[in-house]
């Protein structure tokens, strides 16, 4: 990839990307109800503009603090067919107590949502990279370049 897209959102929390048949974001924090209701809205617009795509979640830091609101948007989004309509990976880089509360959010989630699409937490970038590139259109990316993208994108988010 030669330079990087611009964010199509971003705030003290969280940056959203669209990278062909990819909806990246990446969370400093854990979400709000805004950030949930603009994720929703940014990835059905990229999905109306760029045919379906796959959901790269990353986890990267924050304090893991869930409002009743985020957990049932979050279960909401998982049980909708209409988004994210490849694949979804869910990627926790959070470390100790921190990835443990991230990673039991998540199962909750996808426990009540039962996600429509194949969906998968996973460890690193790398893991998301070969897993994803099975569901994406063949030759749209190889594992490496994939998570070399992703990578890229998250360095430069600011």
């Amino acid at each position: 990839m030669s330079s990087s897209p611009p964010p199509l959102f971003r705030d003290e929390r969280v940056t959203f990307f669209g990278l062909e048949h990819l909806f990246i974001v990446v969370w400093d924090n854990a979400p709000q109800l805004s950030q949930m209701e603009a994720m929703a809205e940014h990835g059905r617009a990229f999905e109306s503009s760029h045919g379906p795509a796959a959901l790269v979640n990353i986890a990267a830091n924050g304090r893991p603090n869930f409002s009743d609101d985020v957990r049932r948007i979050a279960v909401e989004l998982t049980r909708d067919p209409t988004l994210f309509q490849v694949a979804r990976a869910h990627v926790i880089l959070m470390t100790g107590f921190a990835g443990i509360a991230v990673r039991s959010f998540i199962n909750t989630f996808l426990l009540l949502g039962n996600p429509p699409r194949p969906t998968r937490m996973l460890g690193s970038l790398d893991d998301a990279g070969t897993w994803l590139s099975e569901f994406l259109p063949e030759g749209a990316w190889t594992p490496e370049a994939l998570t070399q993208s992703v990578q890229a994108l998250m360095s430069n988010r600011g």
